[in-house]
């Protein structure tokens, strides 16, 4: 690689990491394309010496169960992962610059597209379970779903398909 292409990767690479909004996916766009074309990948434009690095993974223990799955895969199963109580939601591993770059990557996409999963189970075991108040209003008029939303109706669907209701008695007859 010539220090010409070397150089614009480097600077692709940083827009990519430090950018904002638009600027930052138009990089990550670029960089990937330029390093397709020349049969390269990130290793090739960074120093892969190890160091310790902190990623910060939310409040939330799916998140960090996500995490550490996705730095095992990366690093490999025998990847020792840390935790200080003083960095709270945080795990430390010492990895390369690239798998520093490949774990923060899939952790955003894996991050989000489990949040929506989380979301659609969580409607789908309220509904299978009819978890609802009573109320005798008539329903109004619906609007005309989207293709979107009746995408998300067929997965809803399917999804309380394989939830077994769970029983509860009334313990206390709550009606005046």
């Amino acid at each position: 690689m010539n220090d010409k292409l070397k150089t614009r990767l480097s600077k692709l690479f940083a827009l990519a990491n430090r950018g904002v909004g638009g600027e930052k996916v138009n990089a990550e766009r670029m960089l990937r394309k330029m390093l397709i074309r020349h049969d390269l990948d990130f290793s090739d434009i960074l120093d892969d010496e190890k160091e310790d690095v902190w990623f910060k993974y939310g409040r939330y223990a799916v998140y960090r169960k996500l995490l550490n799955q996705i730095i095992v895969t990366v690093c490999g199963e025998k990847t020792s992962v840390f935790v200080i109580k003083s960095k709270r939601y945080q795990l430390c591993v010492e990895c390369t610059k690239t798998q520093k770059i490949e774990i923060d990557l899939r952790f955003e996409i894996y991050k989000k597209a489990l949040k929506d999963h989380l979301d659609l189970s969580y409607s789908a075991f309220i509904h299978a379970n009819n978890i609802f108040p009573d109320t005798d209003d008539d329903h109004e008029e619906q609007e005309e779903l989207t293709s979107k939303e009746m995408d998300r109706l067929d997965k809803l669907m399917n999804m309380m398909a394989g939830i077994t209701p769970t029983v509860v008695n009334k313990a206390i007859d709550c009606r005046p």
